[in-house]
């Protein structure tokens, strides 16, 4: 049970807008382009990017090297997070816009891309993903680059098999249940918010990878029903 959802009292607890703003939030820094302070800094942003690179399989034929350390420290003065950031050739994927989208440096001098993309109710577009690692590869080419697919069950996006950045797929309740863990102590109003937001998310969308795997399976099994369960206006 969810002791308190602030989306949910604003009736927001399936608008994916509402979940990817609040998530950029989150993960900016003082003087970033939201123009949003809170008392966290970067911490957040760093506990994310090790997450990530915790989950990354090397496979054989992988096109990118071994993911690099996590960051031990993020510079909080060149964070930029942005959200849904058109990106593209400006003709052929001109409407493509991730989620949210940081950049930052760590303090051994290292550029770090992290690309999120969201979901909460809707599906992966067709092409999406390519469409950010061409995007990633060719305006951050000197940058560690890592898409990551946040959903509630934690669903692999389309396979992208000679992507030159590693692609993560991550549940909800996993990211809610790292940023909690790199969140210092405190009880302001920001820091209160974070909190609620963090505890909503692991409650409503946390469980174990077996209960993971059950639901992947029924949707891969059952599609045309989940799809109707699913649909607009269903309860």
């Amino acid at each position: 049970p969810v002791a308190f959802d602030p989306l949910a009292a604003l009736g927001w607890s399936y608008r994916e807008r509402a979940h990817t703003r609040a998530l950029a939030w989150m993960l900016g820094a003082p003087g970033d382009d939201l123009a949003q302070q809170h008392p966290h800094g970067p911490a957040l942003l760093r506990a994310l990017t090790a997450l990530c690179l915790r989950r990354v399989d090397v496979l054989p034929g992988s096109l990118w090297r071994v993911p690099p350390t996590a960051p031990a420290e993020v510079r909080a003065e060149t964070v930029v997070v942005e959200t849904e950031r058109a990106v593209g050739d400006g003709v052929r994927t001109a409407a493509r816009a991730p989620d949210v989208c940081c950049t930052f440096d760590d303090a051994a001098g290292r550029g770090w891309l992290v690309v999120v993309e969201a979901k909460v109710e809707a599906d992966e577009g067709a092409g999406q993903g390519r469409a950010y690692l061409d995007w990633m590869a060719h305006a951050h080419p000197s940058r560690h680059g890592v898409l990551v697919y946040v959903t509630p069950d934690g669903r692999a996006p389309e396979a992208t098999p000679d992507a030159l950045s590693p692609v993560v797929a991550l549940r909800w309740g996993e990211v809610a249940a790292a940023l909690l863990d790199a969140l210092p102590p405190g009880d302001d109003g920001a820091m209160a918010f974070v909190r609620s937001v963090l505890g909503a998310w692991r409650a409503r969308y946390g469980g174990d990878d077996a209960a993971a795997a059950l639901v992947a399976t029924v949707r891969a099994r059952h599609p045309v029903a989940v799809g109707r369960l699913l649909g607009p206006g269903a309860a």
